[in-house]
């Protein structure tokens, strides 16, 4: 269950019911596959951005659940930072031409795409200032 910055609640049962994880989670998939296109002399990149794109869904995991709007609200905003650390390592390759050009731009989509839900869900969490 989650509150609302309404006080309503959402039926939420697990975090995989969630758009946003679910999203992510296919985010750290192509990331694998972009991963896998990297030249083999930059295993170090190559781990950075599984590891960053891993944390997205992770975070969204962990913050979901029984936990006040704030303290997931916290969590998903630390899922934010790793989709732009991602996000800036996907840049760096498709400058560089580290990787095929649509495999980076398949990337670049779906890490545009799940930062818009992100956002969402961070304005749905935080009630408005006054």
């Amino acid at each position: 269950m989650v509150r609302s910055n309404l006080g309503q609640h959402v039926s939420m049962r697990s975090f995989k019911d969630l758009r946003v994880w679910q999203e992510a989670f296919a985010l750290a998939l192509d990331v694998d596959r972009l991963a896998r296109a990297l030249p083999s002399e930059r295993p170090d990149l190559a781990d950075q951005i599984r590891r960053s794109s891993a944390s997205v869904p992770r975070n969204i995991a962990e913050g979901h659940g029984d936990r006040s709007d704030r303290d997931f609200a916290r969590y998903v905003v630390m899922a934010q930072g790793s989709l732009h650390e991602l996000e800036s390592d996907v840049t760096a390759i498709r400058v560089q031409s580290l990787a095929p050009g649509q495999i980076v731009a398949d990337v670049e989509i779906r890490i545009a795409h799940v930062e818009r839900l992100i956002s969402g869900l961070l304005r749905r969490l935080r009630p408005p200032e006054p």
